[in-house]
């Protein structure tokens, strides 16, 4: 995930509720 910028990041966080919180430490 680390070739995606932190902009793409934050729309993923917003379709994944439960999964948000795992995505944060994989940036």
């Amino acid at each position: 995930m680390s070739w995606l910028p932190d902009d793409f990041v934050h729309p993923v966080l917003v379709s994944l509720p439960g999964g948000g919180h795992h995505l944060r430490p994989i940036r």
